[in-house]
């Protein structure tokens, strides 16, 4: 590659971070809005869109509660501790957990998929980022959002080890399609899926949340998640190392994104 190549590539990057952090805020607003609904819908989420750790109060003993919300305390007081020179980071990781949950929300699938951002304790402690509920059958799976390169995902140890035996998300929510209940659950084994976003799709994302998604952008949104997701459900669901009944469920949600027309 040329010197000028790697300087044009730096400024267009440059230029895509500055459109994330720029439409920042609106995303909260928006992401507010999609909080309201789902509230609506019976899910126990902050204006965040958070799954609300208060919730879980009287779940688990006292002590074990209050550890959990000391524990977030101490972590957010170091990552506020070191804001200034992460800033610009910590920003494009919010609008990425920010554009996913309102997109699967509100923008693809036709709803049939639900996203709730995991309490701090889980995206802290469990690094799961995100839970995603069928609300056609109630099967859950877990997210990791991530603007780096899949491939060097999947190559971290702690990682894999959660791909093949599954991830954990104490406080977590669950859907019985039967009765249509929302009940506190806590997950043990959930499937666990990388979703890899480059800056500038990133970029074009927030963009298009903010001014309004067109249906050719909405169609090639599901095309994109469906591959993702469907290509590492099946990849999951053929390796004889990975935990039985996490392929079933990884085998699962690959049936789930394969129906979807």
């Amino acid at each position: 590659m040329s010197k000028e190549s790697l300087v044009t590539g730096s400024a267009e990057n440059q230029e895509h971070k500055e459109i994330i952090e720029h439409h920042h805020e609106s995303l909260k607003v928006a992401l507010k809005e999609q909080a309201d609904k789902l509230r609506k819908d019976g899910f126990d989420v902050d204006d965040d869109a958070r799954i609300s750790v208060q919730k879980f109060k009287d779940f688990f003993s006292a002590n074990t509660f209050d550890d959990d919300v000391e524990a977030v305390r101490k972590l957010d007081a170091s990552i506020d501790a070191g804001a200034k020179t992460e800033e610009g980071a910590r920003v494009r990781g919010e609008v990425l957990e920010m554009a996913k949950t309102i997109i699967f929300n509100s923008e693809i699938f036709g709803g049939r998929l639900v996203a709730l951002r995991t309490t701090k304790y889980d995206d802290y402690k469990n690094g799961v980022d995100e839970m995603i509920i069928d609300r056609q059958t109630g099967e859950a799976m877990a997210a990791l959002d991530t603007t780096t390169d899949l491939s060097s995902k999947m190559q971290a140890p702690a990682i894999m080890k959660r791909v093949a035996g599954g991830c954990r998300v104490k406080y977590g929510l669950k859907l019985d399609v039967d009765t249509n209940q929302i009940s506190r659950y806590t997950h043990n084994r959930l499937p666990l899926f990388i979703i890899s976003v480059s800056i500038e799709n990133l970029a074009k994302a927030a963009q298009s949340i903010v001014t309004g998604v067109s249906n050719e952008y909405r169609k090639e949104l599901e095309e994109y998640f469906k591959s993702s997701f469907v290509g590492q459900a099946k990849a999951a669901s053929d390796v004889e190392a990975i935990n039985v009944n996490v392929r079933a469920a990884y085998s699962r949600v690959a049936q789930i994104f394969d129906s979807i027309k």
